[in-house]
């Protein structure tokens, strides 16, 4: 294995789409920043190889057929015993290579089955072991899997959770990224490419125009795709209030989509659906002063010039996990208790899509225009039923999301505000001294100074339903400590009492049980089971003493985090107090901020 500073000979497999692609170009900046010379070698679906060879941190692109190589594994007969062969030759070339880090940014088994077989010093992400099972490498990538099955209750953007694989161990660094003071994604646009897009914008009348607005109205899935009469009506909103020239993009498949939204706009719109290619779609995003789109790759292409970008996500798009990358971007999403969508059910009306209006994206796009990135943009009738956002950069370097208008505080965001912060502790310093409580909510406080006070005596209940699922898990895990401590000494005995061993085994399982109990009743704590989960699907090894001792392990980590999130959320009141929401105890009432909903703030003063 290569040591710190050496070269090193680097893999990332991505088996995913172009937006994913683009949201890891942070990690190949951080990889670049690590050690002299890094060579990155990008393994990615044929059909994406093109945007890889834009992005400039990438040294060599190996183009997969992934399709053919899933029609085998399928079981195509005929040329099973051909595509096979094919397989093993492309996986001789690739182990030929000789890896010092492999890093997997896909989720697949095929993605798994590559690292395994490559066989790498340093594997970070999703793998195998010996015996076929899943290994997941790195606290981070056991992290994306567990906020990819509790969704609701994370609150790091993909590209950071990528950052985080950019070391064996985050220290948290993120600064040391930024391109002249400005953390971003990587895109490289050439000289000949923005000549292509300034001769499609030749002859249109609306290139005078004092705004140009671009729309993506396609998006990969009907769910996420806003009507394309809404696009039309915003754009002649946007006609009408600002003199707006309207630039529709979209892919040769979009191109009726793209006129049903450009032709009602006149002159006014200029229809490029199927007329650019990759890098000349970016350099004519750079012609516009901003893009309304939907949850698509296209939202990332223009992040990654600079263009600012308003995103619309419905479906199943959480702007949480992927949302724009960079300052000074916003989303609009539907404030309603079925969003997002469930992976597994099919939505038979679009509720959310219909929620949005387009004299609220209208709106939204004049506050863009004219107002700071920083700025809480007025409240207006136009904005009810929404959830909207701002994006930047929090102090520590990660991007997060703060309110673009001021509301009430629900209990969910407060809990969000916690876990995002805890958890930076856990995955920070794993097995380091975490920062003192006071640091932790300090920065809580901060960003509650964006909302209004939530309705107590509600917020109140569920704080404590909380609190007392993270006291019954160190209940839990305590037990299971103790446990394997006893299962350990007993294993290392030549005569060890197997009946008592066995008794051990069928109580540590009935634990478990009821910790998925927990977690499964009470998503707000699923974060911390669904990571003890994982952490037990990764042990290796058949020797019973070495079991229990990285059992033990799991569950001291399970009982620590318990207790860090059960002692933030006995603060809540101190901070409410801090902003307040509520008055100390004994004093005389105080006025609430101005705008915040009064509450009877005595019924859960303690």
């Amino acid at each position: 294995m290569t040591m710190a500073g050496e070269a090193r000979n680097i893999l990332v497999i991505n088996l995913t789409r172009l937006g994913d692609i683009l949201q890891s170009t942070p990690l190949l900046q951080a990889l670049k920043a690590e050690c002299p010379s890094p060579r990155i070698d990008y393994l990615a679906v044929s059909g994406f190889a093109e945007i890889c060879r834009m992005i400039p941190q990438i040294d060599r692109v190996i183009p997969f057929d992934f399709n053919g190589a899933v029609a085998a594994s399928k079981g195509a007969v005929s040329s099973l015993p051909r595509r096979v062969e094919e397989l093993r030759g492309f996986f001789d070339g690739l182990a030929a290579n000789r890896y010092d880090t492999v890093i997997n940014l896909s989720h697949s088994r095929i993605s798994a089955l590559v690292c395994y077989l490559l066989n790498a010093p340093d594997t970070r992400g999703l793998t195998l072991d010996s015996e076929g099972y899943r290994q997941i490498r790195h606290p981070w990538a056991r992290y994306f899997f567990t906020a990819n099955l509790n969704r609701l209750y994370n609150r790091f953007n993909l590209v950071d959770i990528h950052l985080g694989l950019a070391r064996e161990h985050d220290d948290g660094s993120r600064e040391a990224w930024s391109a002249g003071g400005r953390r971003g994604l990587s895109l490289q646009v050439s000289e000949a490419a923005r000549t292509k897009a300034r001769s499609l914008l030749e002859g249109w009348n609306g290139q005078e125009a004092p705004v140009k607005i671009g729309f993506q109205p396609g998006a990969s899935l009907a769910s996420k795709r806003w009507p394309a009469a809404s696009f039309t009506a915003l754009g002649q909103l946007l006609r009408d209030e600002l003199r707006a020239g309207i630039v529709v993009f979209g892919s040769p498949a979009e191109r009726e989509l793209a006129g049903q939204v450009a032709k009602p706009l006149g002159d006014a719109a200029l229809n490029l659906a199927g007329r650019t290619d990759l890098e000349s779609l970016a350099a004519a995003l750079q012609q516009v002063d901003l893009l309304v789109t939907n949850d698509t790759g296209t939202q990332h292409v223009a992040a990654a010039v600079g263009t600012p970008v308003l995103s619309l996500c419905f479906g199943s798009a959480l702007s949480h996990e992927t949302g724009p990358y960079g300052q000074g971007h916003a989303v609009i999403e539907a404030a309603m208790d079925c969003f997002p969508c469930n992976f597994q059910v099919q939505c038979t009306r679009y509720r959310c899509q219909e929620r949005v209006q387009p004299e609220a994206v209208s709106l939204a796009v004049r506050n863009m225009l004219e107002r700071p990135a920083y700025e809480i943009w007025p409240d207006d009738p136009r904005f009810e039923g929404l959830n909207l956002w701002r994006t930047r950069f929090d102090a520590d370097g990660f991007w997060t999301q703060a309110p673009a208008v001021r509301r009430l505080l629900e209990t969910h965001q407060f809990l969000n505000l916690v876990i995002r912060e805890i958890w930076k502790d856990i995955l920070l310093a794993p097995g380091g001294k975490p920062r003192p409580e006071p640091a932790v909510l300090h920065k809580v406080a901060e960003a509650l100074t964006e909302y209004q006070a939530p309705d107590l005596p509600r917020f109140s209940e569920q704080i404590a339903q909380c609190q007392s699922a993270f006291a019954h898990i160190q209940e839990l895990a305590g037990t299971g400590m103790t446990l394997c401590r006893e299962l350990e000494r007993l294993g290392r005995h030549p005569a060890g009492d197997l009946e008592r061993m066995r008794q051990i085994g069928e109580r540590l399982a009935g634990l478990d049980r009821n910790l998925e109990v927990i977690g499964l009743r009470l998503p707000a704590v699923n974060h911390l089971v669904l990571d003890f989960i994982f952490g037990k699907q990764n042990l290796q090894g058949h020797q019973v003493p070495h079991l229990a001792a990285q059992t033990l392990l799991l569950y001291h980590r399970l009982a620590d985090g318990a207790d860090r999130f059960h002692a933030a959320l006995q603060e809540w009141k101190t901070l409410f107090r801090r902003l307040e929401w509520i008055p100390d105890p004994g004093s005389r009432p105080v006025a609430p901020l101005p705008g915040a909903r009064e509450t009877n703030a005595a019924l859960i003063i303690g």
